[in-house]
């Protein structure tokens, strides 16, 4: 089973590149069991901020991404019970990371779209502005 998620993560990760993501180091721990989440936050930004210094192309995540991202691992049951055992590592980062610029450029597209859709049903009102 851990296999297979390990290359479910690395498929994503490699494959999904249409939008650019920095990327650090997959091996670097990022969280263990104990560790108290402040701390893994703070961790996080500077393998980022790290990650940033050596490629000056990577944009920096906005700051929400870093404490998001120990919600989400800890709502799929990553940092608890039998699966708390294994370290996050960057790896998840950069998997979970690449995910959510997609959320965010689907939310951005799907909002244009609403806002057009709006103007047009507008633009179909009679001149006068009062419904028929």
């Amino acid at each position: 089973m851990q296999s297979r998620q390990l290359f479910t993560l690395l498929w994503f990760v490699f494959v999904a590149t249409s939008i650019k993501a920095y990327l650090i180091d997959p091996a670097k721990v990022v969280w263990e069991a104990g560790m108290p989440i402040e701390e893994a936050v703070e961790a996080l930004k500077m393998h980022v901020v790290e990650a940033m210094q050596s490629d000056s192309r990577l944009k920096a995540p906005h700051l929400d991404a870093f404490p998001q991202f120990f919600r989400d691992m800890n709502l799929i049951n990553r940092m608890s019970g039998r699966r708390a055992r294994y370290p996050i590592t960057g790896l998840e980062w950069n998997a979970w990371y690449e995910g959510e610029l997609r959320r965010i450029h689907a939310d951005g597209q799907a909002y244009q779209r609403s806002v057009a859709e709006t103007h047009a049903a507008a633009a179909r009102l009679p001149r006068d502005g009062r419904l028929l």
